[in-house]
């Protein structure tokens, strides 16, 4: 562990040398220790630079994931267990998370200059408000199909293999702005469908979208995408309430496929 440990500060300022355009706070961390912080590096950053960045956060916040070793930043004074955590496009957001620097031009996120964001940061750490525990909700997936789609979801694409493999349950592909996305779906535990109630899986991404194919039913894709023919939230989720009644008959997703082309 270093002798010294660095100021927040200096660690955000690391990263964002580096390029980071975004670094974020779990809410929750910054008093239930250790604090857990985040950044993003995107497409086009150098591999010396990301190497170099690997070797700060070993030698001088000492977070070395490969051993297990938490490492330690300073917050308001105050020396803190921390991780620090890269993570892609799909977890820019702010749910549950208090923003230390964003960068302009982020879809979804307003700039945050790095002064600002360790002020809050340290406001949190030396007043400890009381942070709720993350929901657990049950919602009906035509419900959070059309949350989705008011919020700009371009479509929400139901993946075959969940509902045939192992526990049956539903797990969504949703192209829009993760930023505005993960509020909705972060904190859904289950989704409701018909009589039955399944775990709910999600992945944001920027990637798409693709509509139906063997492998995806589409339950709602805006008219707006071009190369797709629209699908209403309600017709979508019927034809998903459809495949899954079928997926309890089959074995195999390649039998599923093959019960929706007959």
């Amino acid at each position: 562990m270093p002798k010294t440990h660095p100021e927040l500060a200096a660690v955000v300022e690391t990263l964002v040398e580096h390029g980071a355009t975004y670094v974020a706070a779990n809410t929750w961390s910054l008093v239930d220790e250790p604090a857990q912080l985040y950044y993003h590096l995107p497409a086009g950053v150098p591999d010396s630079q990301k190497e170099a960045l690997a070797t700060y956060l070993d030698e001088e916040v000492g977070h070395r994931p490969y051993e297990r070793q938490v490492g330690t930043i300073r917050i308001g004074g105050q020396a803190t267990p921390a991780r620090v955590h890269f993570v892609h496009r799909n977890g820019l957001h702010l749910y549950r998370r208090i923003p230390v620097y964003i960068a302009e031009g982020m879809a979804g996120l307003d700039p945050v200059e790095i002064d600002d964001g360790v002020d809050n940061a340290r406001e949190v750490v030396a007043t400890e408000p009381d942070i709720p525990p993350r929901p657990n909700e049950t919602v009906p997936l035509e419900l959070v199909v059309e949350r989705l789609a008011d919020a700009g979801a371009v479509s929400v694409e139901m993946y075959h293999e969940p509902l045939v493999v192992g526990e049956t349950a539903v797990d969504l592909r949703i192209p829009m702005v993760p930023a505005k996305g993960a509020p909705i779906v972060g904190p859904i535990d289950a989704v409701e469908v018909g009589d039955e109630t399944y775990p709910l899986y999600t992945t944001l991404t920027m990637d798409g979208p693709y509509g139906s194919t063997p492998d995806w039913t589409a339950l709602y894709v805006d008219d707006s995408v071009r190369g797709l023919n629209p699908i209403s939230v309600k017709g979508g989720c019927e034809a998903g309430r459809d495949v899954i009644e079928r997926a309890k008959e089959v074995d195999t997703v390649r039998e599923l496929t093959r019960s929706q082309e007959s």
